[in-house]
Parts: C-alpha cells; sequence; structure tokens
C-alpha cells in the first residue's frame, strides 16, 4: 500500500506567495513511493489567498488538495493542529504558505525514515529567501546527533542549546513527523510566531528518536532583516515571542530540568527587555 504523506497548510495572507509554494510541491518527486495531500485551513484570510489556492492547476497527479476554514482566526500553532485533525498521512510535513520546498525535499526525508525505523522525525537544512529576494544557506544544525531516551545526556544537551540559541535544529518546514508522534505531541494552543520551536522542543523533550540529514530540504522566506520593519512592529514581534516562550515552558515545563525551565525565563526577560520594547511605552 503507498504512503500518505500530509503536508499541513495553515494559510493567512499569503496570497502574494502561495504560487511559487504550490508550484514547489507540485513539482516534488513522488514516483510510486508516496501520495500527498495538502490540507491547507484558512485562518480567515482578507486577501485572495483561497482563490489563488483554487486557479492553481496541477500536474502532478499523486497529490490531492484538501481546503478548511476557520470561523474565527486562530493563529498558525492552532491552526497546524486543526490541520493534523483533518489529515490522514502516515507522514506529517509542516509548510508555511509563503515557504518552498526543494525538488527531493519529500523524497530525501521520507527514505531517511524508511531507512530507520526506529526514527519518530527527521529534520533537513534550509535555505533562506532574503527580504531583497536573494538566497542564502540558512542555519545549519550544528549538533546532528540522535536524541533518543537511550541518549539522554544529548537529547538534554539539544534542549539546553535550543533554548540558549547555541544549537539550532531546522523546524516546521525542515521536518517529517511519523503520524502516531503527532497524535502524542501537538503545536501548543495559542502561540503566534515561535510555533516551530515549541513543536521541536516538544519532540526533543519527549524523547522522540530524531534524525538529522544535511540535505537542504526546504526553503524559509525571512522578513527578519528587512529595513522596513518599525520599531513599532518588533516591539510586537518581542511582546509576542515573550507570551509565546511563556506558553512553552507552560506546556513543556513537567518534561524540562529546573536548569532548562531557568533558561526559559531568562528568553522571556530578553523579549520583554528588547530596546523595541523600552522605546515604545504606549504598548505597555
Amino acid at each position: 500500500m503507498t504512503t500518505l504523506i500530509s503536508i499541513l497548510m495553515p494559510l493567512y495572507n499569503k496570497a502574494e506567495h502561495l504560487h511559487e509554494t504550490l508550484a514547489s510541491i507540485d513539482r516534488q518527486f513522488t514516483a510510486s513511493l508516496f501520495r500527498v495531500e495538502l490540507v491547507v485551513v484558512d485562518d480567515c484570510s482578507s486577501d485572495d489567498g483561497v482563490e489563488a489556492l483554487g486557479r492553481f492547476r496541477w500536474s502532478n497527479d499523486a497529490i490531492a488538495v484538501r481546503l478548511f476554514r476557520n470561523d474565527v482566526n486562530l493563529g498558525p500553532a492552532d491552526s497546524y493542529n486543526r490541520a493534523f485533525e483533518e489529515s490522514s498521512g502516515d507522514c506529517i510535513v509542516p509548510l508555511d504558505a509563503d515557504d518552498l520546498l526543494t525538488r527531493l525535499s519529500l523524497w530525501r526525508r521520507y527514505r531517511a525514515l524508511l531507512d530507520s525505523p526506529g526514527t519518530d522525525w527527521v529534520s533537513g537544512n534550509v535555505l533562506v529567501i532574503r527580504h531583497d529576494g536573494r538566497i542564502k544557506p540558512g542555519k545549519e544544525m550544528v549538533l546532528p546527533v540522535a536524541a533518543s531516551a537511550e541518549m539522554p545526556a544529548d537529547r538534554r544537551r539539544l534542549i539546553r542549546g535550543m533554548i540558549d540559541g547555541s544549537i539550532y535544529i531546522p523546524g516546521g518546514q525542515a521536518l517529517m513527523i511519523r503520524r502516531r508522534v503527532l497524535g502524542e505531541r501537538r503545536w501548543p494552543r495559542g502561540m503566534r510566531s515561535s510555533q516551530d520551536t515549541a513543536l521541536v522542543l516538544g519532540l526533543l523533550a519527549g524523547g522522540y528518536n530524531h534524525l538529522h540529514i544535511t540535505d537542504y530540504v526546504a526553503v524559509y522566506r525571512s522578513f527578519s532583516e528587512c529595513p522596513e520593519r518599525s520599531l513599532l512592529g518588533q516591539s510586537i514581534i518581542s511582546g509576542r515571542k515573550a507570551a509565546d516562550y511563556r506558553i512553552i515552558k507552560a506546556e513543556l515545563g513537567p518534561l524540562l530540568s529546573l536548569e532548562e525551565q531557568e533558561l526559559l525565563d531568562g528568553v522571556v526577560r530578553r523579549f520583554e527587555t528588547h530596546p523595541s520594547r523600552r522605546e515604545t511605552p504606549a504598548l505597555e
């Protein structure tokens, strides 16, 4: 029986880049190894993203599209959770509606899971599209080791490094996760900006077996260096991230050591005291 891979895609005002994203899915190498379902959850978009999805002409007959709509805006984490609940795939790939998959993205990650039956989730490396349209290598995982219950020291090292920024594991669009894992460990509810980090930390803290491959499997669209980003915008983002890391601590607290919880508290304080927050007191 052919494996089904579910791509989960929250959609919120991404019409401008959606065609590129869909095209990168359409050109995936699937052969006869697997089929793909794209599960889109429209999160009350105000642009024509849903219409753009309907206008796209698919050429890969191994891909099916399913569209759902939220009654109210829930944010990316809850929209990912709904997409998962509506999906049927054996393997799950999160994908933001403005990011891209490389040509062999699904095949590389699926083969890694196929060749390693004890692996629960796979991550790969990402490229980055800058605000000016240039593509550059993204941050790569600097400690490509397996993380499992049998290797607690390495797993704890990965968790601490993910929190303090010394270790990076690409998330979101770079992941492929076995369905049974997400049945136990989802995106924390209510998160607005750090859901990828929360998911990776949850997978590590939960002891799920991890394999990192060095292939570039996705292209992430970054606006963090955009010179037009205002001080007010930076302040809002910092406030959201502080709130999101509080959610991460509340969600994962029982699985984290005291040291790891204290590191999360430090991250919250850094976002709360970000210079942009101090210079926009009207937001408080």
